[in-house]
């Protein structure tokens, strides 16, 4: 028995489970649509936005129209009015139960920190499931910040997972920040992003993390984008799909990306804003590995947009008729829900098990040393180079390696977290192997 306590020993794997073959299950690919959307005070009654210019019943046949034309999985919302009855049941009820079975689609708990408006993520039960939430209502001064940031750990809702125990995790933070272009309100912005990224590198999320909302950022300069883009730590960095980076407000080049305001006149009494479409506040960030087609949860090239801009709006209301890029009668519901529209994007999601194990494959072999673990593999015939892949079990590739023909021994890096990790080996002519092995993590 190795003592994991001795200073010349480094406890990189501890146990190894098998070192057959393994034949795993071969994973299913599924499709989930995001969302995030900012609904303009729904069921919220101000001074300016009332039950007269912004009527909840109309507005939620408007919404019906439009989901039933882009029915997302997972919807990140803003501006719910945060009175119980609005959270209880309002958006549940009377737009996605009259679009699916009721029940299918579930929403998060309250959260909030004394606003009159709040989060909320709204999702397809039959395909995620809600694993935990959480709220950051602090900044690293401990002032409240102005709405909470509500962060929420999803998994899959994959079948077959009672067979075979693995499923796919990911982390939405649903976020509306502060609006305003002055100085206070870009520092407000900046320390709620300071928070987040402060809470998520001691929780350790990193990976399948995604920040969407209604964030009111200018240009790419602010230093609440900068926090999320630029944090020390690369892991923990956010990245914009389209990579359409610059300064937004008022620049026509980002015509296409702009989701608010969808009205220059026919403000409704003042309730909707009208600058015409020439700001992007509404987004959906990821981390680096959602955009890697390798990763099993990964973005779906070119399915990110601002849903209803067809790119001629440029400091324009909304096109409801001629739209072009939704139907006119989708235009329209955009046009009279709110002054925002929302921004999708579509998520590939390999369900089951990492990879596959074939019965002929390159020779593998582990041993331990003093300094940690090897591989011995070796090639017979014409299979070539072996190539070794080290993954965790939610299907991101850790480390790779080409190891050449013949005989070699390679050195494997030890994972930084505790867990069963898949060690593959693979040659030119399609043989596998795969060990899984279980670390303790560095010490």
């Amino acid at each position: 028995m190795f003592n994991v306590r001795h200073p010349f020993f480094v406890p990189f794997i501890l146990i190894v489970l098998s070192f057959a073959p393994i034949r795993l299950v071969a994973q299913s690919t599924d499709t989930l649509r995001v969302m995030a959307y900012n609904l303009l005070h729904y069921r919220n009654f101000t001074t300016y936005c009332t039950p007269s210019n912004n009527n909840p019943t109309a507005k939620e046949g408007h919404m019906r129209t439009l989901f039933n034309y882009y029915l997302p999985h997972v919807l990140v919302v803003n501006e719910m009015g945060a009175s119980p009855v609005t959270v209880a049941d309002s958006l549940l009820c009377n737009v996605f139960n009259q679009l699916s079975t009721p029940g299918r689609y579930q929403q998060s708990a309250y959260s909030n920190n004394g606003s009159s408006i709040i989060n909320m993520l709204i999702y397809d039960g039959e395909k995620v499931v809600l694993h935990r939430q959480d709220a950051i209502g602090k900044d690293l001064q401990d002032n409240n910040i102005v709405r909470v940031l509500d962060v929420y750990t999803l998994y899959v809702n994959d079948p077959t997972l009672a067979q075979h125990k693995d499923t796919l995790f990911f982390t939405v933070v649903a976020a509306h920040l502060k609006a305003g272009s002055g100085s206070n309100d870009q520092a407000q912005r900046g320390r709620a992003t300071e928070a987040l990224m402060a809470y998520l590198e001691q929780q350790g999320l990193k990976g399948n993390v995604f920040f969407a909302g209604d964030l009111n950022l200018y240009g790419s300069s602010e230093a609440a984008f900068q926090n999320l883009t630029t944090h020390p730590d690369p892991a923990y960095r956010f990245f914009d799909p389209v990579n359409a980076i610059g300064a937004w407000g008022g620049n026509q080049a980002f015509a296409q990306h702009h989701t608010q305001s969808t009205r220059t006149s026919f403000t409704n009494g003042g309730c909707f804003a009208s600058s015409g479409l020439d700001d992007r506040f509404d987004w959906i960030l990821a981390q680096a590995p959602v955009l890697d087609p390798a990763n099993r949860l990964h973005y779906v090239a070119g399915s990110y947009r601002a849903l209803g801009n067809n790119g001629n709006n440029f400091d324009q209301a909304l096109y409801t008729f001629g739209n072009g890029s939704v139907p006119n009668t989708v235009a329209e519901a955009l046009y009279l829900t709110s002054d925002h529209i929302p921004v999708v994007m579509s998520l590939a999601a390999r369900r089951g098990p990492v990879g596959i194990a074939t019965p002929q494959g390159p020779g593998l072999t582990l041993y331990r040393s003093p300094d940690g673990l090897y591989a011995i593999t070796s090639t017979e015939g014409t299979n070539g180079n072996v190539r070794l892949e080290l993954f965790d079990f939610h299907g991101r590739r850790l480390w790779v390696q080409t190891a050449g023909t013949g005989r070699q021994s390679i050195f494997i890096p030890q994972p930084a977290a505790a867990g069963i990790f898949l060690l593959k080996a693979s040659d030119n002519a399609g043989g596998v192997r795969v060990v899984k092995v279980f670390s303790v993590g560095r010490q």
